[in-house]
């Protein structure tokens, strides 16, 4: 069997772990107490932080112990993508459903435009 040192150990794909949770309904409290591990571990996990393989091995035991939802992939939003090696997520419709990314744009345009008018009071100024 091949074992991993301890120093190096595995990354969370982090973005597929909340995917499984959420097709499960489950927090990664409820994880943490079917895994026996610390909530503070996956925390750290889920932060960048290397966990042991004997973790990992608990975790994925966990996760197949817990029954999937029926239906709940209809009505989870993003779904895990790999990008590189490195795990992303992918928007499944443009902007979110309470039009966020439109406010946040239509925002800084009127940010652009009052650091424009802002610039033309400060060099008629400086002109007379």
């Amino acid at each position: 069997m091949n074992t991993l040192s301890r120093r190096s150990g595995v990354l969370l794909d982090v973005a597929r772990l909340d995917y499984e949770l959420a097709r499960r309904g489950a927090t990664q409290r409820d994880l943490a107490k079917i895994a026996g591990v610390p909530e503070v571990t996956i925390s750290r996990g889920r932060h960048g932080r290397h966990l042991r393989e004997s973790t990992l091995r608990r975790l994925t035991t966990a996760l197949l112990e817990m029954p999937v939802l029926a239906g709940a992939e209809l009505l989870i939003r993003n779904e895990p993508v790999a990008v590189s090696g490195i795990a992303r997520t992918k928007k499944t419709g443009a902007g979110s459903a309470d039009g966020s990314s439109q406010k946040k744009t239509a925002g800084r345009a009127e940010h652009r435009q009052a650091a424009k008018r802002m610039e033309g009071r400060t060099s008629a100024t400086s002109a007379e």
